[in-house]
């Protein structure tokens, strides 16, 4: 996806490994909120959801964490501050979601998928593969500061795709895959 977005910039991160001048601050406020859902789905695994309050500290744990010589470029209203309000705001309605049943086989299930013998392999993490009464999903958590158009969905539907394939090839036998929305 990544490469698809600006095939210049996977160059300079991937290839090249470049430090960036700046981390923006929208991709450090979705992998502080994926690492807090990731440790709300842990311990959902052994009863409920932890308290907002507690995922929260997670977040900002994971903000504070950013190397301090590559500075978070926030926008023009944003800062520190916004962007711990909106988590919780987020989180706390991703908390109250009402879930069917369902068992988790999976949690940041890690998978490989080979392309051709002369290129490198393609790797993922799926953020969650559920069992539930009749079929296997595979859940994946987005933030996003407005709701989802039918475009923004089909933009992503060829990452849910090769989730799919991923969870094909490590035996779970997917036949749904679907996105969380945190909008």
């Amino acid at each position: 996806y990544s490469y698809r977005q600006c095939s210049l910039k996977f160059k300079f991160q991937y290839v090249d490994r470049l430090q960036p001048a700046f981390v923006p601050a929208p991709l450090v406020f979705g992998s502080a909120f994926h690492r807090a859902v990731e440790e709300a789905l842990v311990a959902s695994m052994t009863g409920a959801f932890p308290p907002v309050e507690e995922l929260l500290q997670i977040f900002t744990r994971e903000i504070d964490s950013q190397d301090p010589a590559i500075p978070i470029r926030f926008g023009e209203k944003e800062n520190r501050d916004t962007m711990i309000e909106l988590a919780r705001r987020m989180l706390t309605v991703w908390t109250s979601w009402e879930r069917p049943p369902a068992r988790t086989l999976a949690i940041e299930h890690d998978f490989r998928i080979p392309i051709a013998e002369w290129l490198p392999p393609l790797v993922g993490k799926i953020d969650q593969v559920l069992e539930l009464e009749d079929h296997v999903a595979v859940l994946d958590v987005k933030t996003s500061r407005s709701r989802w158009s039918e475009e923004d969905v089909a933009q992503h539907a060829s990452q849910l795709a090769l989730y799919r394939a991923g969870a094909a090839d490590t035996r779970i036998g997917i036949v749904e895959i679907s996105l969380e929305t945190t909008a």
